[in-house]
This record gives C-alpha cells, structure tokens and sequence, in this order.
C-alpha cells in the first residue's frame, strides 16, 4: 500500500540514506518548481511528466549483486568477490542492528554494488524493529536470506 511505501521510502531517506545511495526524495506533489521532463515508454513514445505531480526518488546507479559477482569472476579478480561478500555480509548485519527490517530481503534484486561498496537497491519494505537489533533475532535472518546466494554461488 501507499503509506508502507512511503513510510519505507522517508525511513530509507532519513536512515538508510548512504546505504541506498539516495540522492533526493520527492513522495508528495508539490507546487515547486520542479521541471516537466520526457521519458521514453518502451516503444520509445515521449511521455511528458510534471515532477511536481508525481512521487520519485533520485539514487546513485548500482550494479546488481550478481552481475557484480560475475564481473569481480571474468576478471579473475576472487579476491574483490570475497572482500564484497564480506562487506555485503556486515552491511546487512549493520541494518539489523540499527533495528530496520526488510520484508523483501531479496539479495539477487534489491542489492548491488556502487563503487564496490554495497549497496539497498530497492528502498524497501524497510520497517523499524527495536527487536532486529538482537543477534538472536538477526542471525537466523541473515542466514536465511544469504541462502539463495549461497546455492547461486
């Protein structure tokens, strides 16, 4: 629904900032003067968009975790792959422990790289819970999500 979405969005922003590589966060219209851009549909028909109208988030371009992975692989380079999964490890670790959950932990499409640091591509379901913080209750998580990671690699 549109409130969890937006209440994960202003969370990601205000908390999760560097950690989804958000840039600019726009959730409800506005009379500012943003501009009317053009974007392209998939048959290349412009669209005309007022900024003002609409809600949108500006974040930095990552490389998907997997493509990441493949990449670090084609250029012999199983060093930087371990030294990412390490860092994608902890800096799931370190969300949890700020007490955020995910409800769509989904490493393949909702984590990548930027400048070989990890990082949140999707910005959410991302919800607070004091509860995360505890190992006890992060650690069977962690596992669970790391699994689909695990049998791809």
């Amino acid at each position: 629904d549109i409130l969890k979405t937006n209440q994960s969005y202003a969370l990601s922003f205000k908390e999760l900032k560097s950690d989804t590589g958000l840039l600019y966060l726009h959730l409800h219209p506005t009379t500012s003067p943003h501009q009317i851009i053009s974007l392209l549909d998939p048959l290349c028909i412009p669209h005309q968009i007022s900024l003002d109208e609409i809600g949108f988030a500006i974040q930095k371009k990552a490389t998907p975790l997997y493509s990441q992975l493949l990449k670090w692989k084609a250029e012999n380079n199983e060093q930087a792959a371990k030294k990412g999964i390490s860092q994608l490890i902890h800096f799931l670790i370190k969300r949890c422990q700020r007490g955020i959950g995910d409800d769509d932990p989904l490493l393949r499409t909702n984590c990548g790289f930027c400048n070989d640091e990890p990082m949140f591509i999707d910005l959410g379901p991302f919800f607070w819970d004091p509860s995360i913080k505890d190992p006890k209750n992060y650690i069977p998580e962690i596992m669970r999500i790391t699994t689909s990671l695990k049998i791809w690699l």
